[in-house]
């Protein structure tokens, strides 16, 4: 069973990590798989595009055995395979690199910096100088 950071829980038939080439770089990789009666495609798709979803993912083995993966928030692929006779549900993920991750705060930082200037610079111009 897995459960994603927005509380959203489905339950896997197998969770397997491993690793690929994408975006130019080894990530390392999440694959969830699920029968089909167990979720659908509409359900699957909403939490594949949604970062945030992805962000924290939990993994329970059913044996209490349990971990948290964090920023598989790379989407890879989300298809329906034909795994030894039964239809499954297959979302691939990718972990996002430590750098990616560090840029992104950097940029949101620099945003934020600059909201704060235009603010400022609002209050600046507003005022009657005379």
């Amino acid at each position: 069973m897995v459960t994603f950071a927005n509380g959203k829980t489905i339950k896997t038939i197998t969770v397997i990590g491993g690793r690929t080439q994408f975006q130019n770089a080894v990530r390392e990789t999440l694959e969830i798989r699920a029968t089909c009666d167990e979720t659908s495609f509409e359900e699957l798709k909403a939490l594949y595009t949604d970062s945030e979803a992805l962000s924290e993912i939990e993994v329970n083995d059913g044996s209490g055995g349990q971990s948290l993966q964090l920023n598989f928030t790379l989407p890879v692929e989300l298809s329906l395979k034909d795994i030894d006779g039964e239809q499954l549900w297959c979302m691939k993920l990718a972990q996002k690199s430590a750098l990616e991750i560090a840029q992104e705060q950097q940029a949101a930082e620099i945003n934020d910096t600059q909201l704060a200037l235009i603010e400022l610079a609002g209050m600046i111009g507003g005022e009657d100088n005379g």
